[in-house]
């Protein structure tokens, strides 16, 4: 469901709505973007995917912060 094997602005309007919330369709939408610069991008938001990536960040090093004695032992 991350629009690896098929391009999500290719879909149905009601299916895309639901996949887009998957950040790994942005960054595989991004990365496509790198070898096709003509490649369609109506569901792309770099900052949908930033903010993801950040906020992912945050939280992994707040448990690694909190937990970090545990996981070591």
């Amino acid at each position: 469901m991350s629009g690896v094997y098929f391009v999500i602005d290719d879909l149905p309007p009601e299916l895309r709505a639901w996949l887009v919330l998957n950040p790994l369709v942005s960054g595989v939408t991004y990365f496509r973007l790198g070898f096709f610069p003509q490649f369609p991008t109506h569901s792309f938001s770099l900052n949908y995917l930033l903010t993801w990536a950040a906020v992912s960040l945050i939280v992994g090093l707040a448990a690694e912060f909190m937990l970090g004695d545990r996981i070591i032992d």
